[in-house]
């Protein structure tokens, strides 16, 4: 059977707000999880660490960095290239007869003299 990892040897290998799966951090480290899950329960248990939820995996931090995980964790914003963006169609099919918009002007040339002041 394998020796288990001291606490220090995990608190060395753990980084301020980030948080670690048994399974995952056993692979980082090289300890099988059966071994390195009662070592993080004590740590725990004595108030070294902290868990959080993860989807169904329970992840152990360094306890007192848990304000770090927000920042840690935030998505960057995708940078989006301008030139990239396809917009929508502005202008409209120029084929055809256009008709219908001298009588909308003079509206519009009606509207704008009825409210014009003296």
């Amino acid at each position: 059977m394998e020796q288990p990892p001291t606490h220090e040897f995990l608190l060395a290998s753990m980084r301020p707000g980030s948080g670690y799966a048994v399974h995952t951090f056993g692979i980082k480290i090289g300890v099988p999880a059966a071994v390195l899950k009662p070592v993080l329960l004590e740590m725990l248990a004595a108030g070294k660490l902290s868990t959080f939820k993860r989807g169904k995996n329970t992840c152990f931090m360094l306890a007192g960095t848990e304000h770090l995980r927000r920042y840690l964790s935030k998505p960057s914003e995708p940078v989006i290239d301008p030139a990239r963006i396809a917009l929508p169609r502005t202008g409209s099919p120029l084929t055809g007869e256009l008709t219908g918009y001298r009588a909308e002007i003079e509206q519009r040339v009606a509207l704008a003299m009825m409210v014009r002041p003296r």
